[in-house]
């Protein structure tokens, strides 16, 4: 038995009865314990034939044989001790720091003292001071270094790591701190937004200052500069790609700017090895991030175009590759359609193929520019340029418009899968023709516009290859299609958009003359399904999660789950997590994907008061004490319960997953309100199934609960909260106090957009402008919530805050603007009005609205007459003018209009704010009459005293 096992913290804590423990024993417990907290600062897995350049030599990398790559077994989960330097820390934080920070346990030990004196003779032996002595360093700056990882979170840690670069930098001379400070924080497997931001901020400026002092002395290893740069992009790409833009000026000063440098050496091989690490960064940089892929597009091509402009500014210029063609393609795809583009997919006809249809006589002589849109364009410089197109390029040619026999296809916006790269130059890539057909098949497929049209390319995919020789992917594009809703063409997304510009498909043409023509009617989703099981191919990835969140009930979700691709041993474990213990369910959790739990925490919850399948607490199978309980013993969880706590138990710090439990919940509350509308349910029962939810969601979502599980809440956290709550608060017969449920809300808003730093709503208003910037309907969904909850206060602190950031709000606006102008005649005006709107409701039921003074009120409309249910005082109005000078409090004919605009809204907000009235009074009175009952039973207590001794 080890000593661990031995002597645990109790034993440690209560010795002055026992045996004290032995010295080698509590050191190798303190020990244990401590190197568990590091591991945060580690990568949650490892990928085979990946390497870890935080151990691995790249050029030599590089050189060797695919044979040696494959026996090579150097990256690991553990803290690299490569260097004199980092062994010493590590030997500091391994021994020393491990008795000073076990508080809990030393303080009250005797030989804490002779621990310690031990430990620092081991870790700084006069050979050991001498090495820090050579390399410009003491025992000090190690005790700093060891305080950013004795942080309890990452976000912590490098706001530690800015502090002490911020004091080195004040130095005369300044002291310096080695590079694989950062280069750890940054192998943490995720790093918050706004520490990101901050860390990134904090590198530019030492870069700035380095290259005003012409001496990037610090960063002339080659490999901590490609390591910095690669894992700041995969941060970025996880929390924040917005920041793509200044770590192309971080690229700037690594790849570029250090060559101006004198003596730095930059020889034929240098350019050789230059242009090879631009054209991979241009790929990792055209990588979508897994959520909203397509909304940093703009983004992804400004960075690629910084670096595209560096490899034109050497001499010679530096080559683009392959590889950096596709990964330039790759981003033209995920592009809206320019305005020339869409001139272009206008003029095609209704028929297949969609070929140019001239509706007027002058209409022959047009020119559309957009017949070759930028994909298109990127593929003909890359012919010319000598490389020959494959399949995936002859794919790509398919999305853009244009298909390998040159006729016309629908430019569809998407996300093509990145290319296989041959980077091992010993071994040649088997592809097979079945697998280069299905993917120009698979892109056919996609670059329809109805159903219909879709079915007609797979069944002549299905027509031209044999069952055996078929692949998967033309399967989940077809199947994807058909579970897409339908467009109607009058409604506001079929007059907005053109097809391929959206996932849903769109009708059919009127016209019987233009449609395709195929021999089997075009199946239901559910039947395809069935079809792409008796053909083998089972769903996964993204596709899966599509199928889980159309599931019909929680039964039909789990067959899902049973059908798929999952490794057997993960399907157990989150259907049956009672079978397993905390620690294996914690392991097994932490191997699936987040976008996979989060669809599966949202069906969950979305049915999660359904009794079939019956569902047992996860771990009760073993019992408290780690034994095993009898099924009849087990005790039976609803579906909501459950995913609660498989949510805490995986302890995951994406906060993708804890918003699919979020937006289930809120979804499970909608459903629930549905069908007691339609008399398919008691108001007694919704009733009780909310305050359920409720009870699961506010155990979790707590600024407080999200802090200690190192959760940052992001805009999305916020709609759904807001969209649960505004359901919540809008049920008259809910005891629920509003005032509650609006002030979480209210957190959780101002955390999303400034960090976890925000305690509270107050305190944001005189700081910084926030780092993510909420939409005009975020902002509008706030207000209507403290309307509901009659938070006059915080309407007034929120018109001070728009006022006080209205450029900020007006820059982001324009943004916005400018990527829908294909898609409205005046976008800007339309979203100016809509944030105008949202001052228009903070007035409206601050101080009401009479009518207008002028002719407009002999108008008869009681539209133009709204007393607002809020209780205002007159200071409290002027209050709010004089904090809106900026934007400029709202008129009285801006008042009508938004009144007329908005009739639903205006009285969906009034109708809560007067059910919150009524429901706050009933709790008052309940609480008075709770208070008056205990009273009341005291006295008959204290009369009956005497009686009773």
């Amino acid at each position: 038995m080890s000593d661990r096992a031995e002597v645990d913290e109790a034993h440690l804590l209560n010795y002055d009865d026992q045996e004290p423990p032995s010295l080698e024993a509590l050191r190798n417990i303190l020990k244990q314990d401590y190197q568990d907290g590091l591991k945060r600062f580690l990568p949650g897995k490892l990928f085979n034939n990946k390497p870890d350049l935080s151990y691995t030599d790249v050029l030599a990398w590089e050189r060797e044989s695919s044979e040696t790559r494959l026996r090579r077994k150097d990256a690991s989960l553990t803290f690299s001790s490569n260097s004199d330097v980092r062994r010493i820390m590590l030997a500091y934080l391994h021994e020393i720091e491990p008795i000073l920070g076990a508080s809990s346990y030393t303080t009250r030990l005797e030989n804490r003292d002779t621990l310690l004196e031990e430990a620092i003779r081991n870790v700084f032996p006069s050979s050991t001071l001498s090495i820090l002595e050579k390399a410009g360093f003491d025992a000090s700056d190690v005790t700093c270094w060891a305080w950013i990882f004795t942080a309890p979170a990452v976000d912590l840690a490098i706001s530690r790591y800015i502090i002490l670069m911020n004091e080195f930098c004040s130095y005369d001379p300044p002291r310096k701190v080695p590079k694989f400070i950062v280069l750890q924080l940054l192998r943490s497997p995720s790093i918050g937004q706004f520490a990101l931001r901050r860390l990134v901020e904090t590198l530019l400026r030492e870069l700035h200052d380095c290259n005003e002092q012409k001496s990037y002395l610090h960063w002339s290893h080659w490999a901590t500069r490609i390591c910095l740069v690669v894992r700041l992009l995969r941060h970025a790409r996880q929390s924040d790609p917005s920041l793509l833009h200044e770590i192309a000026l971080v690229i700037r000063h690594l790849f570029s700017d250090i060559y101006t440098v004198p003596g730095q050496a930059r020889d034929s091989l240098e350019l050789d090895r230059l242009a090879h690490v631009y054209n991979r960064l241009l790929s990792l940089i055209s990588l979508p991030r897994p959520r909203e892929p397509f909304k940093w597009t703009l983004d992804q091509q400004n960075a690629q175009l910084a670096l595209v402009c560096l490899m034109v500014g050497f001499q010679p210029q530096l080559p683009v590759s392959r590889e950096g063609f596709r990964a330039l393609i790759k981003v033209q795809l995920a592009h809206k359609k320019t305005g020339e583009e869409r001139s272009w997919a206008e003029a095609k006809s209704s028929s297949w193929p969609p070929w140019r249809q001239d509706k007027l006589g002058i209409e022959e002589d047009l020119e559309y520019p957009g017949k070759e849109s930028r994909a298109m364009r990127l593929l003909r410089r890359m012919t010319e340029a000598g490389y020959a197109h494959g399949p995936w390029e002859k794919a790509a040619s398919v999305l853009s418009g244009w298909d390998t026999d040159k006729s016309p296809t629908i430019q569809t916006r998407s996300i093509l899968r990145r290319a296989w790269n041959n980077i091992f130059p010993g071994r040649e890539v088997l592809k097979t023709e079945d697998t280069v057909s299905s993917e120009i098949w698979t892109a056919r497929i996609r670059s329809t516009r109805s159903k219909l049209e879709a079915w007609a390319a797979f069944s002549a995919y299905t027509t031209s290859t044999p069952l055996a020789q078929r692949q998967y992917m033309p399967y989940y594009a077809m199947l994807e299609k058909l579970m897409a809703k339908t467009v109607e063409p009058q409604s506001v997304l079929g007059l907005t958009y053109l097809p391929g510009d959206l996932k849903e498909t769109f009708p059919d043409p009127i016209n019987p003359n233009q449609r395709v023509y195929v021999e089997t009617q075009v199946p239901t989703s559910s039947d395809f399904y069935l079809l792409m099981l008796n053909d083998g191919f089972k769903p996964a990835g993204s596709l899966l999660c599509e199928l889980l969140d159309s599931a019909t009930n929680l039964e039909a979700g789990f067959r899902y789950v049973v059908e798929s691709k999952m490794n057997v041993v993960l399907r157990d474990v989150i259907l049956h997590a009672e079978n397993y213990p905390h620690n294996i369910l914690k392991q097994k959790l932490r191997l699936l994907r987040p976008d996979f739990l989060a669809a599966f925490y949202r069906l969950l919850c979305r049915y999660g008061f359904e009794s079939h399948p019956q569902l047992h607490a996860p771990g009760s199978h073993h019992g408290e004490a780690g034994k095993y309980t009898p099924e009849y013993n087990r005790p039976g969880v609803r579906p909501v319960t459950y995913a609660r706590r498989l949510l805490e138990i995986s302890d995951l710090k994406d906060i993708t997953t804890w918003n699919g439990f979020l937006k289930g919940s809120a979804l499970c509350v909608a459903h629930v309100h549905t069908l007691v509308m339609a008399g398919s349910s008691t108001a007694s029962t919704s009733r009780d199934i909310k305050m359920e939810v409720w009870r699961n969601v506010e155990e979790i979502f707590t600024i407080s609960s999200l802090r200690s599980l190192g959760l940052n809440p992001d805009l999305y956290t916020f709609r759904h909260m807001a969209w649960l709550v505004q359901n919540l608060v809008g049920d008259a017969h809910l005891y629920i106090s509003s005032t509650r449920l609006v002030e979480i809300t209210k957190l959780i808003f101002v955390n999303a957009a400034y960090g976890k730093n925000s305690a509270t709503w107050f305190e944001f208003t005189n700081t910084m402008p926030p780092l993510s910037v909420p939409q005009s309907h975020d902002i509008r969904m706030m207000v209507r919530l403290m309307i509901a909850a009659h938070d006059i206060k915080g309407l007034l602190e929120m018109t001070k805050w728009l006022n006080h950031y209205a450029k900020t709000f007006q820059r982001s606006i324009t943004d916005s603007s400018v990527e829908l102008a294909d898609e409205q005649e005046h976008p800007t005006e339309v979203e100016i009005s809509h944030f105008r709107g949202t001052l228009c409701a903070i007035r409206l039921f601050l101080e009401g609205s009479k009518g207008l003074d002028s002719e407009a009120s002999s108008s008869t409309d009681e539209e133009l007459w709204f007393e607002s249910p809020l209780e205002a005082y007159e200071s409290d109005v002027e209050h709010a003018r004089t904090s809106c000078k900026l934007l400029r409090w709202p008129t009285e004919q801006e008042i009508q209009t938004f009144l007329e605009q908005n009739k639903g809204w205006v009285y969906k907000a009034a109708q809560a704010a007067d059910f919150t009235s009524s429901k706050e009074e009933v709790l008052r009175r309940r609480t008075n009459n709770h208070h008056t009952a205990d009273s009341k039973q005291q006295l008959h207590i204290e009369s009956e005293e005497p009686w009773t001794m």
